[in-house]
Order: structure tokens, then sequence, then C-alpha cells
């Protein structure tokens, strides 16, 4: 897994974080749970653990054994959200949106964040998606 610099709250990126790690994995759903837990997910919560339920690999990172071999790389406990992003999201309404267009969506609204050009838009206001047909 590339764990260089990434997002935290998106996986279509805009608040990169450097983590300057590069892990890997025996077990890909332990991979999975790692990732997810990284950007403050709990692989309960999402559909990572239908594979540890069949058997197939371990989402408990807890327990994990990691071993470094670069120092100054930062832990999960250090890196922080910004919750940028969730702020973002708020302005949308996304039915049947596909990543790649809401992923654009949300960095649209970031750049027009940066301008200023938000301030009196209220939440939801934009639709995106098939589900608005």
């Amino acid at each position: 897994m590339d764990n260089i610099c990434g997002d935290l709250d998106f996986e279509e990126g805009g608040n990169p974080v450097v983590m300057n790690r590069v892990p890997g994995f025996k077990d890909p759903v332990l991979c999975d749970s790692f990732a997810a837990e990284s950007m403050g997910h709990r692989a309960r919560d999402m559909l990572i653990y239908m594979p540890e339920q069949l058997g197939v690999g371990s989402t408990d990172v807890e327990h994990a054994r990691l071993i470094s071999i670069s120092e100054g790389a930062p832990d999960m406990k250090t890196m922080r959200r910004s919750r940028r992003v969730t702020k973002l999201a708020a302005y949308a309404d996304a039915k049947g949106a596909c990543s790649a267009c809401y992923g654009s969506l949300i960095y649209a609204l970031d750049r027009l964040s940066d301008e200023g050009r938000l301030r009196g838009h209220k939440t939801g206001e934009i639709a995106i998606g098939q589900g608005y047909r």
C-alpha cells in the first residue's frame, strides 16, 4: 500500500498528509483495515468485516505485529483528520453520484471556499448524481 502522502478525509484527495510510510501486508483484509483506521474509520463500520467473517483475513489492527524500518514516520495516533471534506460535503445532496463526479464536486467546492464564494449558501443546496433524473 502506498502510504507516503495521502488524504485522511477523502479518497479523491485534496487535504494531503505526509506519512512517509510504505506498509506491506501478507493479509489483504488487515491492509484494508489499516488504511481505513488511518482515515479514522473502523473496519466493522465498513464492508471490510465481511471477508474476516469468511476467514479470509483479520481486521485486528490493534494486535497486528508492526515492524518499522524507518524513523520519523507518524503513527496513526498522531495524524489528525481535518474534517474539511465533511464540511464541504454538507453543501451537496448526492443521490447515486459516482466517486469521480463527487470528488470533482468536492474539489470545486474547496476552490470556491478558498475564494470565499460559499458564504451565504445553504447546505444541501447542490444536487449531484443520477438519482436526480
